[in-house]
């Protein structure tokens, strides 16, 4: 109970330190904190005043771009406009779109009457049917008919005068026939017939031409896009559909062919014709209901009043705004007689292609950002309006800026950067001097007081059954000789196990002094394993206990010294025996792998945990730490094996797994072989 109290009334050595190194803790962060304060102004300032002049470079060029900006946009609207004065408003239109000025454009005449896309169908002249197409129609809609209605209209074709109604009843025909399953018929009229010349312009009652009608239809039935028959009316459907001069094919049967073609044959519809006429629909089929003039006009009232009753309308019609469609913005020109359509993406891209053409800013890239964008990343370095042809645009500049500004400021900032540094390492290499010498003091004060807790905590216990023994024994407490000779042995034991505990403590103090000197001389490896066997076979002289020691023929000797090289293989067998259960079985193997002397040390042991692995050869480092842990020992056996193994210029390493064991191994340059070859002598292979 005295040496508790005495233990938690000291002051441990850490607690003796600690003022000190906050002491120089704070000696070393005041000044180093007040000198990065003074580097980091200066280097802030320095950095401000390029960013200054940088942004007064890059501003000049941005203002540069948007001039040229403006003229190439004035010039492409110029070009659009005399493109769209030009031949009627379907070709016009193709001219527009083909030409890539606008990605899509609404033609209207003087007083705002859409004339592309022109709305609905053309009328078709008035046709009388005949009694029997009613009779044919009534057969078509009954299935078991089908045929007989083809007959029908077969007839009508060919009694009719007129040129639409034959070509109907052609169609009509075809149609019968494809649906009771004769396609080779049905396409025969739709390719052959229907091809003549007085049908090329004929028209249903919807007035939509037929031909194409059937020529499409032929192409479905067909299916095959790599039949010989598909060719040819694939590029009779594409001529005449992308022929913009051809004003007999109606804008809505145009674009509906223009799509079943691309889907049919993809890359034989110019994708850009076909999105400008996907686009002129979409913005017509979001504008507002029309308002009807005193005159019968019908007229967009939104965007083009505004154009008509400008005062100043070349300065309106000029204008980017945004258009009904999401992500579309559209132009005004010819005092609302164009409107022409432009796609966000684009615009964007005809700026980056001016920007990409113009002469290349280092470091710096430009970017023309919508208004209904929102900035998504990186904040700009630079922003400029477009001006007043494009509203709330702007051009953007991104620019890596810390690394431009470090790389413009560079010489500044490392004159400041080494003066910081130079004074830094003065402070800390003084301060580390000095935390070196404390930490030396208190490594070697914690050592001491380690070493004096570890040996009393393990001499008390072999010292205490010592002498309760020989107590015993003294006052005569024992009923024969052979007891007394039992007690003699439990003492001889324990005496052993204190001369192997101080044996290690003398050899862990010469280790820290540098004064644990070996001789170098040829030993035999045999020689080794038979000493080291012969010292722990007395701990193993138990029925539950064997120690089997496999040593193979011709061993070289080792470079070393004897003793020391003895202790490492009874200190790594002690360690064996310790940690093993009830059942201990310890193996000792010896042999040569690429010329080196191998020494095996495995038990069938409680293991080592992966974790524990790494520290093992610590010193005064146990598995279990406690001080009512079932193994005795101090925890320097390890670390005296690895020292002496090292000092012979050895390894030593260990493989574990928990609950089953554990294995040791030695590896040692080998010496010169001798005359005879090394045999295990002494111990038997195996020990009961």
């Amino acid at each position: 109970m005295k040496w508790r109290r005495r233990t938690a009334g000291a002051v441990a050595p850490g607690q003796q330190l600690w003022p000190v190194l906050l002491l120089l803790l704070i000696a070393v962060l005041l000044p180093t904190t007040c000198l990065l304060w003074f580097m980091n102004r200066a280097m802030t300032n320095e950095r401000l005043a390029v960013r200054d002049r940088l942004v007064e470079v890059y501003k000049g060029r941005l203002i540069d771009f948007r001039d040229r900006l403006a003229t190439e946009w004035s010039r492409q609207l110029a070009e659009l406009e005399a493109a769209g004065s030009a031949g009627n408003p379907a070709e016009a239109f193709s001219r527009i779109v083909s030409a890539g000025i606008c990605d899509s454009v609404i033609i209207r005449d003087e007083v705002g009457r859409l004339l592309y896309p022109e709305p609905g169908l053309p009328s078709a002249e008035p046709v009388d049917l005949p009694v029997e197409w009613d009779e044919a129609a009534r057969l078509e809609q009954d299935p078991s008919q089908l045929t007989a209605a083809a007959a029908a209209y077969g007839r009508i074709a060919h009694e009719a005068k007129d040129s639409n109604l034959a070509a109907s009843a052609l169609l009509a025909q075809a149609r019968c026939l494809s649906r009771t399953g004769q396609i080779p018929a049905a396409v025969d009229i739709l390719t052959t017939r229907l091809a003549a010349p007085e049908y090329r312009d004929a028209l249903d009652i919807t007035g939509r031409l037929i031909v194409p009608a059937a020529q499409l239809r032929a192409l479905q039935l067909i299916g095959d896009p790599a039949d010989p028959r598909s060719t040819p009316l694939v590029e009779d459907l594409v001529r005449r559909v992308l022929d913009y001069r051809d004003l007999s094919l109606p804008r809505g049967q145009r674009l509906f062919l223009m799509q079943e073609i691309a889907r049919i044959a993809p890359k034989r519809i110019p994708a850009r014709l076909l999105a400008a006429e996907k686009l002129a629909d979409a913005y017509l089929g979001t504008m507002p209901s029309p308002a009807t003039a005193p005159s019968g006009v019908v007229v967009f009232p939104l965007l083009l009043r505004e154009v008509w009753s400008s005062e100043r309308p070349s300065e309106l019609q000029l204008v980017l705004r945004p258009s009904p469609v999401r992500n579309v913005w559209q132009v005004a020109l010819s005092r609302g007689r164009l409107t022409a359509l432009f796609d966000e993406e684009s615009i964007a891209r005809y700026a980056a292609d001016l920007i990409e053409a113009g002469a290349p800013l280092p470091d710096a890239t430009i970017q023309l950002r919508s208004p209904t964008r929102p900035v998504d990343g990186e904040e700009p370095f630079l922003t400029v309006p477009v001006g007043a042809s494009m509203p709330e645009w702007q051009l953007t500049l991104y620019l890596d800026e810390s690394e431009v500004i470090a790389r413009a400021s560079h010489g500044q900032q490392a004159a400041y950067l080494w003066i910081a540094i130079s004074a830094i390492i003065l402070i800390a290499a003084v301060c580390i001097l000095l935390a070196r010498f404390l930490a030396r003091q208190a490594r070697l004060t914690r050592l001491k007081s380690d070493l004096i807790a570890t040996v009393s905590h393990e001499l008390r216990t072999p010292l205490a059954g010592t002498r309760a023994l020989v107590e015993t024994l003294l006052e005569g407490r024992y009923r024969n000789e052979d007891q007394v000779r039992e007690y003699l042995q439990l003492i001889a034991r324990e005496n052993n196990r204190l001369s192997r505990l101080i044996d290690n403590f003398l050899t862990f103090s010469r280790m820290e002094r540098n004064k644990l000197a070996f001789e170098r001389a040829p030993v035999s490896v045999s020689d080794i394993v038979q000493a080291a066997a012969e010292a722990v076979s007395e701990r193993f002289n138990t029925p539950q206990s064997r120690l089997e020691v496999q040593m193979a023929a011709d061993l070289p000797t080792v470079i070393g010294d004897r003793e020391a090289l003895i202790t490492v293989l009874v200190n790594l067998l002690d360690n064996a025996y310790k940690y093993t259960g009830d059942h201990k079985h310890v193996v000792l193997r010896v042999g040569v792998s690429d010329r080196q002397v191998c020494l095996e040390v495995q038990d069938n042991g409680i293991g080592i945990p992966r974790r524990a692995t790494r520290r093992i050869f610590d010193r005064f480092y146990q598995v279990d730490q406690s001080l009512a842990r079932t193994s005795s020992g101090c925890g320097l056996g390890l670390s005296i094996v690895q020292f002496i193994v090292r000092a012979h210029d050895g390894t030593v390493d260990v493989r574990s797994q928990p609950g089953k064991g554990s294995c040791f191994t030695v590896r040692l340059p080998q010496g010169p072989r001798t005359a005879r070859q090394d045999r295990p002598e002494g111990p038997p292979a195996s020990r009961p």
